[in-house]
């Protein structure tokens, strides 16, 4: 069972606590992190989603997830990320790429640049199922055709020229 903070819409924390699965009352965000993994070739990380996944099975996203009580963005970010694929990272290697308020959520995007081969991936099991590398325009594709969770395709196009940037 996860245990999340909530915050107002200034992103202060309120003190009140919901059960992960509840609905926060109206004026109220959970926080949600995403984090992009690219590599030197100019390529991102993702994942599968689990066949067994209550939402989303068997489409593609990036590692992410939600920030549990008591946790930063920061500390929700290196842990969804050590515990989706086993990437160790350290705070000074993630880059703040966006931040926005969706309808229950503040979500931050963050970035990562590590070159890692997809036979050292560390799978979740239960949450992903496969692992590959695309190119951003190939991950543009794969949303057109349907293969990406829809949160995770609108939540690219915020952030998608900074990955173009790179």
């Amino acid at each position: 069972m996860e245990i999340l903070d909530l915050y107002d819409v200034n992103r202060k924390k309120m003190n009140k606590k919901i059960i992960r699965g509840q609905k926060p009352d109206a004026n109220e965000y959970c926080l949600v992190v995403g984090i992009w993994i690219t590599n030197g070739k100019g390529q991102l990380l993702t994942t599968l989603r689990a066949p067994q996944k209550r939402t989303y099975p068997n489409l593609w996203e990036n590692t992410g997830g939600m920030v549990q009580s008591g946790e930063s963005s920061i500390q929700g970010a290196l842990r969804e990320l050590r515990e989706e694929t086993g990437i160790h990272t350290e705070v000074s290697e993630l880059i703040l790429l966006a931040s926005h308020i969706e309808s229950t959520a503040i979500v931050d995007q963050y970035l990562v640049v590590k070159d890692i081969p997809v036979s050292d991936i560390c799978l979740q099991e239960g949450e992903t199922a496969v692992a590959k590398w695309v190119f951003v325009q190939e991950f543009v594709e794969m949303i057109t055709q349907g293969l990406v969770a829809e949160p995770i395709a609108d939540r690219f196009k915020k952030i998608k020229q900074h990955l173009i940037n790179m």
